[in-house]
């Protein structure tokens, strides 16, 4: 979580942690700017740039329904994780690579990305640390790796894990 300040017409993005090389970011600012004549918003603003010498321009788009009832889920946090031996247990022992929020229709939208395959997963983060650690925390993700471009979308349904424990000691 960067520190992001606003002084007149000036927006300061300092980030905590070192930038890794070779990698392009991409900060979305939502509906934070707008036309200082006019007032229009710049809906869904992405600022681009990278610390090597090209930006990646690969998109991965997708939807998060509710398991339940297919109903979209709006402010989920949906979380990219490069490919490894142990991608499964990335969402629990470490931070994403790539991160965006579903709208109220429950979409999501990644730009910027490098080609490389992702493990894709989503999170209701209760507590703002981006692990999923909580047992009431709505999660979704896709069985499979997903590799992005304009024709790639995805779509996952989100659910709350049961406590199987308690059922168990009830039988």
């Amino acid at each position: 979580k960067p520190d992001i300040k606003l002084s007149g017409k000036t927006v300061s993005i300092k980030f905590k942690e070192a930038l890794k090389p070779q990698t392009t970011y991409t900060i979305h600012f939502g509906e934070a700017v707008k036309d200082l004549h006019e007032g229009n918003l710049f809906k869904d603003y992405p600022y681009s740039f990278s610390t090597g010498d090209h930006l990646d321009t690969l998109n991965l788009t997708g939807k998060v329904l509710n398991a339940d009832d297919k109903k979209p889920v709006a402010d989920l946090f949906v979380s990219l994780y490069t490919a490894s031996d142990s991608v499964f247990a990335l969402p629990c022992q470490q931070a994403p690579d790539h991160i965006a929020k579903t709208d109220k229709e429950g979409t999501v939208s990644f730009h910027g990305l490098p080609d490389h395959r992702f493990l894709v997963f989503a999170l209701q983060d209760m507590n703002s640390n981006l692990y999923y650690d909580l047992p009431n925390e709505k999660v979704a993700f896709l069985d499979t790796l997903v590799a992005p471009s304009d024709s790639v979308s995805f779509t996952l349904y989100a659910f709350t894990e049961i406590d199987t424990t308690q059922m168990l000691l009830e039988s």
